[in-house]
């Protein structure tokens, strides 16, 4: 029973963090672009080496294209930050072989694979936003696959076959309470 507890316990804590990051992370993100122009000129340039891309100062205009733009990944982000909430309030209420696990599982799976097209979305839509003003012939449309996306579909693999198999432990339980 004292690791029924601790379990829960520990539940509680991630649960907690995932409703904190539920919103901090719209936050953060509206507020990185907002103030993107206002950042210290060394952290630009930190930005800019990760990201080519992205140039020292940006209007307005483009700064909300980008949002825009990468709207597809940070919905799915949300949605596993959601599902993940969900899954850890069942484990912190001690239910841990019900179909709404098994639900919750498969549905991360499915974010994580959808979250590989909406990350390649968000990316190319950022190149088209960065440099649309651009005269004809200077303009981007990039679309490119990484070991970030390939993580991502290895993770939303795992969560579909951990549904399956949270799927066969319910059974069993199910099957347990019916036996005399």
């Amino acid at each position: 029973m004292n690791s029924l507890n601790a379990t829960r316990r520990f539940s509680r804590r991630l649960r907690l963090l995932m409703e904190a990051l539920l919103v901090l992370y719209p936050l953060s993100w509206l507020g990185v672009w907002a103030a993107y122009n206002h950042f210290p000129m060394a952290w630009r340039e930190a930005m800019m080496r990760q990201t080519a891309w992205l140039p020292p100062r940006l209007t307005w205009d483009t700064i909300g294209l980008l949002y825009v733009a990468g709207l597809p990944r940070f919905l799915v982000a949300l949605g596993i930050l959601f599902c993940l909430r969900q899954l850890f309030r069942l484990y912190e209420a001690g239910d841990f072989f019900e179909r709404a696990n098994v639900v919750l599982y498969r549905r991360l799976g499915t974010l994580f694979l959808v979250g590989v097209l909406a990350s390649v979305l968000s990316d190319t839509l950022g190149s088209v936003a960065l440099t649309l003003h651009n005269p004809p012939g200077q303009r981007m449309l990039t679309v490119g696959l990484s070991s970030d996306h390939l993580q991502l579909l290895f993770l939303g693999l795992i969560a579909m076959a951990l549904g399956r198999v949270m799927e066969q432990g319910r059974l069993l339980q199910d099957e347990a309470k019916l036996t005399v």
